[in-house]
């Protein structure tokens, strides 16, 4: 199985493979999305936009939570955030959004997008793509999926 070591600064990141049966504890975005923030873990802009994006996207009733540097300092309480670091978003959805829930993701965007960059990446269940992209009108979108990346018209269409 795939992993990823990292240190205390971003150029401290090593890929690696392990056993499964090496693994002891898994945790996904979604099980972080309510996750009480570890005292371990200082107050930064990445938690506070967290905190912000939490209303918004509990109440579209889809499956989401935090990834990148912010959910590896939440599932294993880690101070490794900075005062710069960015906020990485897991969004499940394998139906295309409502012009209601797209408006709801952009508000929710703009405002905690004030605290620090946000990155909204939306897994269709056959690939993920970046929500920026795809609410910019673009007329392709690149989807990544476990065969390769693809450019797409339509994200949620299996390519």
């Amino acid at each position: 199985m795939p992993v990823g070591l990292r240190g205390s600064v971003r150029s401290e990141r090593q890929s690696g493979v392990t056993a499964s049966t090496s693994v002891l504890r898994v945790c996904t975005p979604e099980q972080l999305s309510s996750i009480v923030v570890p005292a371990s873990l200082a107050p930064c802009a990445a938690l506070d936009a967290l905190r912000v994006a939490s209303g918004p996207l509990n109440a579209l009733g889809l499956a989401w939570g935090p990834s990148g540097s912010t959910g590896f300092a939440l599932a294993t309480g880690e101070p490794l955030l900075r005062a710069d670091s960015d906020l990485d978003l897991v969004l499940r959805s394998a139906r295309p959004f409502t012009t209601q829930q797209r408006d709801a993701l952009l508000a929710m965007l703009a405002e905690a997008s004030q605290l620090c960059r946000i990155d909204l990446q939306i897994d269709t269940g056959h690939g993920g793509f970046a929500f920026a992209e795809w609410a910019a009108g673009r007329t392709r979108v690149l989807l990544k999926t476990a065969q390769g990346p693809v450019l797409t018209a339509n994200p949620w269409e299996m390519p």
